[in-house]
């Protein structure tokens, strides 16, 4: 099978299309306050900027493309470890308002750090360590609403 990068790029141009297309209904911040559709966005039309960018090049080159070998790309320790984190963003998004935000992200780190052959002692550690860094930063210094989960229920 061949990959082309028309096929990618007209891929990232759904996805940001897709992206802007669901910030239309978020609240309009007010003057001098970015509201909370400004990133998402952004990070939409940039896709599609860049996306069409590829899809163009991709089509002037012609052909299609290289070929893929899935097999190798499959089990290659890369692909594998974004598909682990591509999975632990859906785990949280799942679980976490049941877990709670402290729970789901020690439980995500430790899994992240685990995948990577860190020392579960260490990883434990950190994962701790970092989540409560965050939620306290967030939470009490920025005011920004974390799930409380079973801590707090």
């Amino acid at each position: 099978m061949r990959f082309s990068e028309t096929v990618v790029g007209a891929g990232f141009v759904v996805a940001g299309a897709l992206i802007v297309g669901a910030t239309l209904s978020y609240p309009p911040g007010e003057p001098g306050q970015p509201g909370p559709a400004l990133f998402p966005r952004l990070v939409g039309v940039l896709m599609i900027g860049f996306g069409g960018l590829l899809a163009v090049q991709g089509a002037r080159a012609g052909g299609g493309g290289e070929p893929v070998a899935w097999r190798r790309r499959l089990a290659s320790p890369g692909f594998q470890n974004a598909l682990f984190v591509i999975g632990a963003v859906l785990f949280y998004i799942l679980i976490a308002e049941r877990l709670g935000f402290l729970l789901t992200a020690a439980v995500i780190l430790f899994g992240l750090m685990w995948r990577l052959a860190v020392h579960p002692v260490m990883a434990g550690l950190v994962a701790v360590g970092f989540s409560l860094f965050v939620y306290a930063l967030f939470s009490t210094l920025l005011r920004v609403p974390l799930p409380g989960g079973l801590l707090w229920w």
